[in-house]
């Protein structure tokens, strides 16, 4: 079955042209604040069942349709909601021939960008022959043969000069940031992995807010950990645990709440080999690796160090 969110493109985009936003700051809080209603059968005057926000995700019996109403499966409840405040997600299918892992999005200004297999796509509108689609951020039109509602692994190695940055999306929709290259301060051009973050959550998605389920550091030198923390201090991590990969690693564990404030815990140490999961607050903190026992004269494998709202330090 179809999926989708819940969005409200042209509205946004209405406000943007009239100067209501004056910057992204003031367009995720337009987002945030959205609602729209589910209502019982496709007519306005229709009862609620239920309200919708921004990224709530629904299922789609039969798609996205073009006309005023939708029919959505969503919070227990199956209704209508205005097509218009609704998107379809589906991602970039492979074809055969020279050009079969790419697919072209031709815009708006009647220029074409080359989507790569597996790219994200929201359908705002769907014929038998095209889409009219957001992706990228952008706005154009593709073709509806090009597009299928499977995800894929997807795997992004940021450009972060020294050091490495991967930004993981799984299946499932899960994400994982392995490293984050040096802070930004740090960067010649300025940008680290945590911009990337960025522009991938409230450019490409869209969303309000980022959503991390984990975050890990391979190794303890800066070039791989020195750009999470810049993540730590702006990212609202929405996540519920943390890895720690080897007696020199850092890692990053979850202190947020059921309300999404973040709830400070007593950091304490991990212990020996066999106290492989450590529990404090609202985080747990698993110890992958190493497989065997250290050579330490205190027989502990690591100890944590608070650094900044929501960064461990193992070491």
């Amino acid at each position: 079955m179809a999926r989708g969110w819940i969005r409200a493109w042209a509205e946004e985009a209405r406000k943007e042209a009239s100067g209501d936003f004056r910057g992204a700051k003031d367009r995720s809080v337009f987002r945030k604040s959205f609602a729209t209603p589910l209502r019982r059968e496709a007519a306005a005057a229709s009862d609620v069942l239920a309200a919708l926000g921004w990224e709530d995700e629904v299922e789609l019996a039969d798609g996205i349709q073009a006309g005023p109403w939708t029919r959505v499966k969503a919070k227990g409840a199956e209704g209508f909601v205005a097509s218009e405040h609704l998107v379809e997600i589906a991602y970039v299918k492979a074809s055969s021939g020279r050009d079969g892992f790419t697919a072209n999005l031709t815009r708006e200004d009647g220029g074409t960008v080359k989507l790569l297999w597996g790219d994200p796509v929201q359908i705002t509108k769907r014929s038998d022959q095209t889409c009219e689609v957001r992706a990228r951020g952008m706005r154009g039109t593709i073709e509806a043969g090009r597009l299928m509602s499977d995800p894929l692994l997807e795997l992004y190695f940021i450009d972060v000069g020294q050091g490495d940055g991967v930004l993981v999306r799984l299946p499932s929709g899960k994400h994982i940031l392995i490293d984050g290259g040096l802070p930004r301060a740090l960067q010649m051009t300025g940008k680290n992995a945590a911009d990337f973050v960025d522009w991938k959550f409230h450019d490409d998605y869209g969303h309000y807010a980022i959503s991390l389920d984990a975050m890990v550091a391979s190794h303890c030198d800066y070039d791989h950990y020195g750009g999470c923390g810049t993540s730590c201090a702006w990212i609202p991590l929405r996540t519920t645990s943390s890895i720690a990969l080897t007696s020199k690693s850092l890692s990053f564990a979850t202190r947020v709440s059921r309300d999404g404030k973040i709830a400070r815990v007593q950091i304490r140490p991990i212990g020996t080999v066999s106290d492989r999961t450590k529990t404090g607050g609202s985080f747990a903190c698993s110890m992958i690796g190493p497989m065997r026992q250290p050579a330490l004269s205190t027989g502990r494998i690591a100890n944590w160090e608070v650094i900044g709202r929501n960064l461990l330090r193992t070491y």
